[in-house]
């Protein structure tokens, strides 16, 4: 008999019976699919929206560097570097002082997710 099962499996992460399992793309991969300009709208349902820059700069493994800009908040336009950015199990997220944004890639042109700021959150969504 052959035994491949590691010893802290996840079944949650095998496919469905009956379902080919999707090719993987690794999240280091899927980190450099990431590196450049993504340009996109926030929206707080109930508030507005405005545009959302996303930039790349960076990327070291699925650690990532740049900044993002929301232009139309409350605050005004802001742009600020991210302090921390990752890609795992398929989702980048990224964060600014006060600000989170999870977004996963849809196909290689756009992004969607949600952005947070404290108790206020809402959808997001980017292009090349």
């Amino acid at each position: 008999t052959q035994s491949s099962t590691p010893a802290s499996s996840n079944p949650s992460a095998s496919a469905p019976a009956g379902k080919p399992a999707a090719a993987p793309v690794s999240d280091a991969a899927l980190a450099e699919k990431l590196k450049g300009e993504w340009v996109g709208e926030w929206q707080y349902p109930g508030f507005g929206s405005g545009k959302y820059v996303l930039r790349i700069t960076t990327v070291e493994g699925t650690n990532l560097k740049g900044d993002a800009e929301l232009y139309g908040t409350a605050n005004g336009d802001v742009k600020l570097p991210l302090s921390k950015a990752s890609v795992k199990d398929g989702v980048f997220t990224g964060e600014q002082p006060n600000t989170v944004y999870k977004l996963t890639m849809k196909d290689e042109k756009c992004l969607a997710g949600t952005w947070a700021v404290g108790a206020y959150s809402g959808p997001l969504t980017a292009k090349r």
